[in-house]
């Protein structure tokens, strides 16, 4: 006796699924798939996919329980959303349509990702490099044409104090500053590198052979800076001397004339870790300040220079002039060179640092070294907390650890209308052994200039908080009424009419960055629930019957991923609220998850609604999608959308089968 069969062939996108099935007595053993594009497989149940849209004729084969051979012919049509639209990717957005062959069966699966243009639109600025100029003359003798008398194997100290803008050698020398001299109070904290030119005017000489042997030497201190950075910056620190270099030490000239001039060019490197950082209001003095808007900057602590010119000859010479000139480069659009946060914000920023290479030197045996973060383009209610996280050395077990600190903001860094743009992992130092980091540690981040991606500065932003699953924890539970009325049974189903589900969120405290409760309650505005939204709480109950009847067919899939939490800023977001077509409820949707419809109603018979309420099933009438909100910033929304395709299902009699 033959084995009659059934045959059920599912489509979605390029893909079928197909199963064979006996209907009556009998049994059915080796079955083949030909799938009508040169490929063929074996087995009850095969998936296989398609290279291109088309309709393809599959012949199924089978043996049943005589080895007698049995086989039909079943046509497919594959449908490609790009044949059927311009929507690339599955893309659907606005205007652009999302169109439903008519043999789809209703299970459509929406998938979000959403970007924020805002940011890299109207905020990023391209690098910009300028320099920050400077200039100062010392001309010997009351009228400035004397000429500067050096002895014989004799040394003549000439000190620039930015802070005075002045300069100290001999009280009969005429010393001429530019207007720009001003600039070096303010120096650009990170600046790029720095250039320092030494002009020296050969005047006479009474050697012998005419000849001139003068050495140049440069160095640079901070006289006073900030009581948190705690480094020493003094001219013969380690963490100075390794930021100058010269491109000579000595000139040995034989034979002169007047007006030979020679130039010593000191470089001024950037610091490998945390420099001295002021906020200070600054104009442009290298062009006219009338008219300039005076603008907040991280600049240096106000440097201090001092030069040592020295004659090396045996006999006194003369020096007509010195003049030295000062350049530092700097990104126009960089690090805290403008931090307004409102109006022309910047990108948003944040860096990790220690103290500089060198630091060591004068370091207290035994106290560990401080994590710095510094951030920029935040606005005054954008900031939750930093965190340092940094690779620390585990020289037990001869491996990196991952570990958080918490940075405290340091207060001399928060401006009117911008957070703390500076942060320490410490502020007392007898905190130090459990907040700081260890030598070997400082010495991995100070030595190599700067973090690498283990060592980094994170911000805790609202937005974050609401849209990260690392930060709290929203748990759902079903739940019922009692029969006293007092109480609650938990477990009910979700599919229960009378229903409320209970949704906690708690801060995650099993993560090193420290979460407060007070964070949620202070930072998180809204809860949506589907189409619910409620003022935000720690505890919030909603009932079943509050829920939009298109969602209750698939809630005991969704309802525990359903919740989106919602900051106090308002946007940007990480969802959207979108429509189809015309039916009359927003559908909330968050970066990365999707929506579910279905025409099943097999959980909700009652008070559910069919997807096909809602979608058009058409290779000619589109779907429409309208995003309702967010309306702040500029978006990226892209939808992926997958759809189960389902041709009849075949049932196979012994008439309809032809033994070969």
């Amino acid at each position: 006796m033959s084995c009659p069969v059934s045959v059920n062939i599912k489509v979605t996108k390029f893909t079928i699924t197909g199963t064979v099935a006996k209907v009556g007595t009998g049994d059915i053993y080796l079955v083949v798939w030909n799938f009508g594009d040169g490929t063929t497989a074996t087995g009850k149940s095969i998936t296989h996919t398609y290279a291109s849209a088309g309709t393809y004729s599959i012949l199924i084969g089978y043996k049943d329980g005589l080895q007698d051979e049995y086989g039909t012919i079943k046509s497919v049509v594959i449908h490609s959303p790009d044949d059927l639209t311009d929507i690339k990717n599955g893309n659907a957005f606005a205007d652009k349509p999302l169109y439903l062959p008519p043999e789809c069966n209703g299970d459509v699966r929406i998938t979000a990702e959403i970007t924020k243009l805002s940011e890299s639109l109207n905020y990023t600025k391209e690098s910009k490099t300028s320099s920050w100029d400077a200039s100062i003359n010392f001309a010997g003798g009351d009228a400035g044409v004397d000429g500067i008398p050096i002895p014989a194997e004799t040394a003549i100290d000439v000190y620039v104090d930015a802070a005075e803008f002045e300069a100290h050698p001999s009280d009969d020398w005429i010393v001429t500053a530019d207007k720009k001299i001003e600039n070096l109070k303010y120096i650009p904290a990170f600046y790029s590198y720095g250039s320092v030119v030494v002009s020296i005017a050969l005047k006479e000489t009474t050697d012998e052979n005419n000849a001139f042997d003068v050495k140049c030497g440069m160095q640079m201190q901070f006289p006073s800076y900030p009581d948190w950075y705690e480094g020493t910056l003094t001219y013969t620190s380690k963490v100075m001397t390794n930021l100058i270099t010269s491109s000579n030490s000595e000139t040995l000239i034989p034979t002169t004339s007047p007006g030979v001039t020679h130039n010593e060019e000191f470089t001024i490197g950037k610091f490998s870790g945390m420099p001295p950082i002021e906020l200070k209001d600054v104009l442009n003095y290298n062009i006219d300040t009338s008219g300039q808007t005076v603008i907040e900057r991280a600049c240096l602590s106000t440097p201090q220079f001092y030069f040592q010119i020295t004659n090396n000859l045996a006999t006194a010479v003369t020096i007509g002039n010195i003049k030295i000139t000062f350049k530092f480069y700097y990104d126009e659009n960089g690090l805290l060179m403008n931090t307004r946060s409102e109006g022309a914000k910047s990108k948003e920023l944040n860096y990790l640092y220690t103290l500089p290479a060198g630091s060591e030197d004068n370091r207290v045996t035994g106290l560990n070294y401080p994590l710095f973060g510094v951030i920029d383009g935040f606005k005054l209610a954008e900031v939750i907390r930093v965190f340092g996280y940094y690779a620390k050395w585990d020289s037990v077990n001869d491996v990196y650890i991952p570990t958080c600190l918490t940075l405290e903001p340091i207060t001399s860094s928060i401006g009117t209308d911008h957070p703390a743009v500076l942060y320490k992992s410490y502020i007392d130092v007898m905190d130090a052994p459990t907040r700081g980091i260890t030598q070997n540690d400082f010495e991995r981040l100070a030595y190599k200039g700067n973090a690498d991606d283990n060592d980094y500065c994170k911000v805790l932003t609202p937005q974050l908080l609401a849209s990260n699953d690392n930060y709290r924890t929203i748990n759902v539970r079903c739940k019922q009424l009692s029969d006293d009325s007092t109480t609650y049974t938990y477990g009910a189903s979700p599919d229960s009419t009378d229903t409320i589900f209970e949704i906690t969120t708690t801060p995650n405290t099993t993560i090193d960055e420290e979460i407060l409760a007070t964070d949620l309650t202070t930072h998180i505005d809204k809860l949506r629930f589907f189409n619910c939204e409620y003022a935000f709480a720690t505890s919030i109950d909603i009932p079943r019957e509050e829920i939009d009847p298109v969602f209750r067919e698939r809630l005991y899939t969704t309802y525990k991923e359903a919740p989106i939490l919602q900051s106090i800023l308002g946007e940007p977001l990480y969802f959207v609220n979108f429509t189809i077509n015309d039916y009359g409820v927003y559908f909330p949707i968050e970066h990365g998850k999707s929506l579910e419809f279905s025409d099943s109603l097999s959980h909700a018979p009652n008070d559910g609604v069919r997807s096909s309420d809602i979608f058009i099933y058409s290779n000619t009438t589109p779907n429409k999608f309208g995003i309702v909100s967010p309306t702040k910033y500029k978006y990226r929304v892209r939808f992926y959308y997958e759809y189960a395709v389902f041709q009849d299902a075949f049932v196979i009699e012994a008439a309809d089968l032809v033994e070969e």
